[in-house]
């Protein structure tokens, strides 16, 4: 993080921009819009946008960085384990995991909704994936699972892999039919 993240005007300035993108991006499709019209809507010049972005793709990957960051910080210490895919109750992170995605839903409607970005939605999912291998891997080196059998039918990456790209689905699926399912049973 840069000494300017802490201005002000630049988290103001940044703001304005990825919020215009996001706008764009649900109304005319990642592909479709360009700097000029990024910058128009946010009412800044195209000097300014490159003073903060390389260009568009630079601005989904900082999009991505900071919600992948809050997600992180918000679903916490390992305890995702890869054996509970359909459990009773659902485990908590799962939910605040959908509850996190719920929150900036206008991030992830027009990133992964039929306007969006493929490669947000290919980065999401193999975030997620390496997050729940991570997990399991830090979970396993755990007094209380060390030498535990494993009660898994497949590895643990492939169960992570399907994992991830199911709930990069789900999500797309939910966002674009509105919040007519709750994180928790999103989650279940």
């Amino acid at each position: 993080m840069s000494h300017q993240d802490d201005d002000p005007r630049v988290r103001r300035t940044r703001r304005v921009i990825r919020d215009a993108f996001l706008e764009l991006v649900d109304l005319r499709g990642f592909n479709a819009i360009t700097i000029g019209e990024i910058a128009q809507r946010a009412g800044v010049n195209r000097a300014t946008f490159y003073r903060h972005y390389a260009d568009k793709y630079a601005l989904v990957e900082d999009i991505y960085e900071r919600a992948a960051a809050a997600l992180s910080s918000e679903l916490g210490p390992p305890g995702l384990e890869l054996d509970a895919i359909d459990p009773e109750p659902t485990p908590a992170p799962w939910v605040q995991l959908f509850a996190h995605f719920e929150r900036h839903a206008a991030i992830y409607r027009a990133l992964l909704g039929k306007n969006g970005s493929a490669w947000f939605a290919t980065r999401m999912r193999d975030s997620i994936q390496g997050a729940l291998v991570e997990r399991e891997r830090q979970r396993e080196l755990l007094p209380a699972h060390q030498g535990a059998p494993r009660q898994t039918r497949m590895p643990k990456d492939i169960a992570a892999m399907l994992i991830a790209t199911v709930a990069t689905g789900v999500v797309a699926w939910w966002l674009e039919h509105g919040d007519s399912y709750s994180p928790e049973q999103i989650a279940t």
